[in-house]
């Protein structure tokens, strides 16, 4: 009787684990957080069969990134009998823009390859871009003081 209490206890635990390995586990962020995908692009029709011949895409894609942080560090350092405290500060902000056209030429062919229906395309990108970053380093090692700013 133990046997099959034992049998049936073991059976239940490794249903248990199977169930609870085959739960969702926490979502995260690909790519820190940022899409490599353009925004609405993705192949719901991507199965339709297309007309034979010369077809051209076309994708305006915008934006803007801005991005700043603050960094202060503190360290005491000893110099024979005197040990000054040396203070960083760096203060830098990025502003980048871009305006791009995607071009994607495509032929489509009519005779069927391998039961499908094969197609080529090829992207050009064209646009223009523009980055800024500006900031500021100062270093205190009292009395003396440091600021550079670009």
């Amino acid at each position: 009787m133990n046997h099959v209490r034992s049998n049936a206890s073991a059976v239940a635990m490794f249903l248990c684990v199977g169930i609870l390995s085959t739960a969702p586990s926490v979502s995260r962020a690909d790519e820190s957080g940022t899409s490599f995908w353009l925004p609405g692009t993705f192949g719901s029709l991507a199965a339709v069969p297309t007309t034979p011949g010369w077809s051209v895409a076309t994708v305006y894609y915008h934006t803007s990134v801005k991005a700043g942080a603050d960094v202060a560090a503190s360290r005491e350092i000893q110099i024979g009998r005197f040990n000054p405290a040396l203070n960083l500060s760096l203060n830098a902000n990025l502003n980048a823009d871009a305006d791009l056209a995607f071009l994607v030429p495509s032929y489509t062919f009519a005779t069927p390859i391998l039961g499908g229906q094969f197609s080529v395309s090829m992207a050009a990108i064209v646009g223009r871009t523009s980055a800024s970053i500006a900031g500021t380093l100062t270093a205190t090692v009292p009395p003396f003081s440091l600021v550079r700013t670009e």
